[in-house]
């Protein structure tokens, strides 16, 4: 499969066949690393063993974040792909809990909506790419985002947010607590022609989007240098693949 795979991809190439079992750095194809993101099982790429769940009884709603972090995190918000908003007072659930814990550090809320879609916006024309806007409303170092096609055409859904807090407008005073991710999902009121595998495949790629997004923002943060173009294809390969194994 791996040797028809990459002469799909690459026609002109007859690149060795990776093994399954390989380490993803011991993995070298045309001098370029494999990205495993999404491919596999699970404890196949997340080898840090980062992913974790928390576990509530009936009624009670995971908070955003941490009082007390081992580390920098980014908490994820359910976004509305219409409004691109943070909902408003009425709101229940996960966005109920991310407006308190965002206005007391601060935060004012109703500048969101306008950052939001002008990130879409922005980022909607540099497909794949890492876009930035610094300092957009007061509370917020920078904020970022990154489109992907792979999505689909469901507005709303192809780009995913990424706010930066400045020092000490962090929730809950922490200030390993860093920045917020924004991403939605599409849903049936808002997108008519969505099925159950439309659905599935496009749940998918905003997940990767999201990964990518920090990738991609990690390595701001570290100041290195931004990803190559072949980085780029990688990862795309990579989200095509996850689709035709679909």
């Amino acid at each position: 499969f791996e040797r028809a795979w990459r002469t799909l991809l690459d026609p002109g190439s007859d690149p060795e066949p990776i093994l399954e079992g390989e380490a993803p750095e011991a993995v070298m194809v045309a001098g370029r690393g494999v990205d495993n993101w999404g491919v596999g099982a699970l404890n196949a790429w997340d080898s840090e063993g980062r992913v974790k769940f928390d576990r509530q009884s009936p009624g009670e709603n995971t908070l955003p974040y941490d009082a007390n972090p081992a580390e920098a995190c980014a908490s994820l918000c359910t976004g509305n792909p219409v409004k691109l908003n943070m909902g408003n007072k009425r709101s229940p659930g996960t966005i109920s809990a991310f407006r308190e814990a965002l206005n007391k550090a601060g935060q004012d809320l109703t500048v969101y909506e306008r950052v939001h879609k002008d990130l879409h916006a922005t980022a909607e024309t540099q497909p794949r790419e890492l876009v930035r806007i610094d300092r957009p409303c007061p509370g917020v170092l920078a904020a970022f985002g990154r489109f992907s096609p792979e999505v689909g055409e469901f507005s709303g859904c192809g780009c995913v947010c990424l706010t930066v807090f400045e020092p000490g407008s962090q929730p809950l005073g922490s200030p390993l607590n860093v920045a917020m991710l924004y991403a939605s999902a599409p849903n049936s009121r808002a997108h008519r022609a969505l099925s159950p595998a439309t659905f599935l495949c496009a749940i998918r790629n905003v997940g990767s989007n999201i990964a990518r997004t920090v990738r991609e923002y990690n390595r701001i943060a570290l100041a290195q240098a931004a990803p190559s173009s072949w980085e780029r294809t990688l990862w795309w390969e990579a989200d095509l693949r996850a689709q035709v194994e679909y």
